[in-house]
């Protein structure tokens, strides 16, 4: 029986080597408000690709790095909770 597997070459990473560590890295901060000031997600110290732009950096921590049921915190370290606790 004759092996019909797939077959797919590496073009854009060295075998071997970690693909993440090609990339540089920076930390930014995330902050996206109503158009009254208040604030509905907050982000510090979260790592981007150095070459992406602000709002690319905006979307992916807002859009990927949050999720439901994790605590977010106050100025004070007090967990936010909703109305229903």
């Amino acid at each position: 029986m004759q092996n019909k597997s797939l077959k797919i070459n590496q073009l854009f990473t060295e075998k071997g080597s970690d693909p993440l560590e090609t990339i540089d890295f920076e930390k930014r901060s995330c902050r996206i408000t109503k158009t009254d000031g208040s604030v509905v997600f907050e982000m510090k110290d979260f790592e981007v690709p150095k070459e992406w732009s602000q709002n690319a950096g905006d979307i992916m921590i807002s859009k990927y790095a949050r999720k439901a049921g994790v605590p977010q915190y106050d100025e004070n370290g007090k967990i936010l909770k909703d109305k229903n606790g």
